[in-house]
């Protein structure tokens, strides 16, 4: 039986793109993270992990 993926809408992502295994990259998207109106974190050097086992969220502002 194959699989057909669904198809991908506006600002997502497939799963079915994600190498295998994981790959870690540098990234220059801004991460942010807040936790009760607080910014813990706020970066433009983070590793992007892809794989199929993680999910990806950005905030952008």
């Amino acid at each position: 039986m194959k699989v057909i993926p669904d198809p991908t809408g506006p600002g997502q992502e497939s799963i079915w793109s994600y190498p295998r295994p994981a790959v870690a990259e540098p990234s220059q998207r801004r991460l942010k993270i807040v936790h009760r109106d607080v910014i813990i974190a706020d970066t433009r050097k983070g590793i992007l992990s892809k794989n199929s086992a993680a999910a990806l969220s950005a905030i952008n502002n």
